[in-house]
């Protein structure tokens, strides 16, 4: 189990940083940017501030679902939206359940 949740750890992080790279290039196309903010949108600009980018400039899903119609709600994101801050406490998550089951592991190991 433990390298179930090794591998699932580093699936996770990589995940993050590859979207993270991706939304580079869709921040870029929609912003229409040139010369020197490219630049900065490329070298100098975090993952949460693209995350937080994409989480406003990515058009809500036209989906309507019961519960919207219910609460006569015309758009499913009316509060506010924090990606990376959830993508980061998963992944910081994901590496504890990893090391909790390390140590679970080693302790079952040398204490038989």
């Amino acid at each position: 189990m433990a390298l179930n949740m090794f591998i699932a750890s580093i699936v996770l992080s990589n995940g993050y940083i590859s979207t993270c790279l991706e939304y580079v290039h869709r921040v870029k196309s929609f912003l229409m940017v040139s010369g020197n903010m490219v630049e900065l949108i490329t070298n100098r600009m975090s993952c949460g501030a693209i995350y937080d980018f994409m989480d406003y400039l990515q058009p809500p899903s036209r989906q309507v679902t019961y519960e919207l119609i219910h609460r006569r709600k015309t758009n499913p994101r009316d509060s506010v939206i924090n990606t990376s801050a959830l993508l980061i406490i998963s992944i910081v998550l994901s590496w504890l359940n990893t090391l909790i089951w390390v140590v679970f592991t080693c302790c079952t190991y040398y204490y038989k």
